[in-house]
């Protein structure tokens, strides 16, 4: 068995086209929201080709770097009413 990691933040990101997870196109920009050290940030993703990163920016505009470790990014269908709660 493999060990377990730290997991440094989570961030689910929306599918643009609604076409729902099997055909979701991970190439383009949607909402996104970043969960790491206890906080919330809304922001959008941007990846332009399957070979660039997928890269999180703030309502500022300004990137929002990944914290070090485990980051997992978690699509989320929104065509069926998929979508992202924070609530305290």
């Amino acid at each position: 068995m493999g060990s377990t990691g730290t997991l440094n933040g989570v961030v689910p990101i929306a599918d643009p086209h609604k076409k729902g997870l099997i055909g979701m196109d991970i190439i383009g920009a949607g909402d996104a929201t970043v969960f790491a050290g206890g906080t919330a940030i809304r922001g959008t993703w941007k990846k332009a080709s399957a070979k660039d990163p997928t890269r999180i920016y703030g309502e500022d505009g300004n990137q929002i770097p990944y914290a070090p470790g485990q980051v997992w990014i978690l699509a989320v269908g929104a065509n069926r009413g998929g979508g992202v709660a924070v609530e305290p």
